[in-house]
């Protein structure tokens, strides 16, 4: 029996089972213009005859594909693929170069090279005699992030562009929060990427054609420097006039959903806007989205009208409905917008107060209120880390359970009187001092359900924000109301003692706070693998005392896009 796994070694191929109707030629080289190949499967379907085609590339192994889509397998994010080919389409599955069977060229994480593959690959397809010239592009994450990267480079032949949980900023969209670093998941990511995901057994030759180490890369460009910025199509979205269909997920507030969210905004051509509902608890959420993408179903409702309309010219009517449509947490309903941010939105400042509020056990207990604070209320001073911490500002309790609240600060609304919608940009305003020369912020936005007193086992995570103290300064030109925009190119830091003032870009969401709810705030300075999983961050060696100030002088408070009912 060998190390055979299910008919196929440990390290070898996981080819899809043949599906009748369907062809599928593996290992197709595709030439880019430095003389080097990528290899590809292409799926088509038997039936002789111009397709359109869907185009989709990573560096996770084409050969891998027939692995099921589970949580054990995160990055198996093709969708359905001979389901595509069933509906009159040839799927062409790449490996991106320097990664499983594109054995040519070096990989280095949507390098220069890796982008203008995309021009080169596409143009390619389009010039087959099985494809009708007409190219769209389909997949989940890092195959949602080169459709944006194709939409820059803009080839002739590609008609539309559906990127699914995909970032557009790999400096802001998750491999830094507030210019504070997130190893948790690239850690897991990249050594995955270096390790499971290469074509055969591990060793020095196939290690070296991945020259891209993520977190190593994250420890030398720790400012979002011109490595960050030529990868990052953020910078060169804006006026792309490519048909796109932006999907994004609530349960990804920590890495893609700011990319789906502000990709569309970029856009300017035809386009749609979907986020789907996160699932409990948040932190699950890429399990979520990851599942909805496997499904036929969901294609079907969704994807495949897009597809037939822009590649095939049917009259689909996906561009008679809803140009943005959100899932709403609390009345867990889809709702349709005219735009977004919403153009309904009221803002609304809820103020930093000192309490108590008497809805938990907390450090301090401080209080949420649209009632600016008055002379003389001071602020709110603690020391870090604490004894209590464990795996960051955590306690657990003598059976084992944690407790996120009981460590951390806390501002809480009394219980609302009536229903409080949400959707939109978040930010807030703080008024902060350390005693050290840097310090970061970590902001969670809270649900309080209705429960008996000091107990915070009911809680809704809804949204989260970060900044690193240094990272304070603002590019006024390119933040709006709700999110501010940190360049993160020149670290600056603090005097110890002195008040500064920090723009908080909390993620956004759209929520109704249910009466009898109350609103709630979380303020510390990091966050923990128990309540953040793969979205935590690294405590590192921090160690000091922060003063939270909310005066007359120094409103504390955050920013709420309210929806009037």
């Amino acid at each position: 029996m060998g190390d055979g796994i299910g008919g196929a070694t440990l390290w070898g191929p996981h080819h899809r089972s043949p599906v009748d109707g369907v062809v599928v030629d593996r290992n197709v080289a595709i030439r880019m213009r430095d003389g080097i190949s990528i290899r590809a499967d292409v799926y088509r379907p038997e039936e002789p005859g111009r397709y359109p085609a869907l185009y989709a590339v990573s560096p996770y192994q084409k050969d891998l594909a027939g692995l099921p889509a589970y949580p054990a397998f995160l990055w198996r994010e093709t969708g359905p693929i001979e389901w595509y080919v069933q509906q009159g389409y040839v799927y062409v599955l790449a490996d991106a170069r320097g990664t499983g069977a594109s054995d040519q060229g070096v990989w280095e994480y949507f390098g220069p090279e890796e982008q203008t593959d995309l021009y080169d690959a596409i143009e390619w397809i389009a010039d087959q005699d099985w494809c009708t010239g007409k190219v769209g592009m389909i997949g989940q994450s890092y195959f949602g992030m080169a459709q944006w990267s194709a939409a820059v480079q803009a080839p002739p032949s590609l008609t539309c562009i559906a990127p699914y949980d995909a970032k557009i900023d790999h400096y802001r969209g998750g491999q830094f929060h507030g210019g504070i670093p997130a190893f948790g998941l690239p850690i897991i990511w990249s050594f995955g990427v270096r390790y499971n995901h290469l074509n055969g057994p591990p060793g020095p030759e196939s290690a070296a054609r991945l020259k891209t180490d993520l977190v190593q890369a994250m420890l030398a460009h720790p400012t979002d420097d011109e490595f960050w910025r030529i990868r990052s199509p953020y910078w060169r979205l804006s006026g792309s006039t490519i048909p796109t269909f932006s999907i994004g997920s609530w349960g990804k507030n920590a890495l893609h959903l700011r990319g789906n969210l502000i990709g569309y905004e970029l856009t300017s051509g035809p386009k749609k806007l979907l986020v789907e509902e996160a699932g409990q608890p948040v932190r699950l959420g890429a399990v979520r989205a990851q599942q909805d993408f496997e499904r036929p179903e969901f294609h079907e409702k969704v994807l495949l009208p897009w597809y037939d309309y822009w590649l095939k010219g049917l009259d689909t009517g996906v561009m008679d409905g809803a140009t943005v449509t959100t899932f709403v947490s609390g009345i867990d309903e889809y709702v349709a917008w005219r735009e977004w941010p919403p153009e309904e939105i009221e803002y609304s400042n809820l103020y930093l107060r000192r309490g108590p509020s008497g809805a938990v056990v907390s450090l301090n207990d401080g209080s949420l209120s649209q009632e600016p604070p008055r002379d003389g209320e001071g602020g709110t001073t603690y020391s870090y880390p604490r004894q209590e911490w464990h795996l960051g500002p955590v306690e657990f309790k003598p059976d084992g359970s944690s407790d996120p609240t009981s460590q951390v600060l806390t501002w809480t609304t009394e219980p609302l009187e009536q229903d409080v919608m949400i959707a939109g940009p978040i930010a807030m305003v703080l008024y902060a001092s350390s005693d050290q020369p840097d310090t970061d912020f970590f902001v969670k936005l809270w649900d309080q359900v209705p429960s008996g007193a000091g107990e915070n086992r009911r809680d809704v995570l809804l949204a989260r924000g970060w900044l690193r103290a240094s990272h304070r300064d603002l590019d006024e030109s390119r933040s709006t109301i709700g999110r501010p925009f940190h360049p993160h190119r020149d670290p600056r830091p603090i005097e110890p003692g002195k008040v500064y003032r920090f723009d908080i870009e909390v993620w956004p969401i759209a929520h109704v706070f249910m009466t009898g709810h109350r609103i709630r705030l979380h303020l510390t300075n990091g966050d923990s693998s128990v309540t953040d999983g793969n979205y935590s961050h690294f405590y590192g060696i921090k160690f000091g005392s922060d003063t939270i100030v909310h005066d007359a002088d120094h409103p504390s408070h955050v920013l709420l896009p309210i929806i009037p009912r």
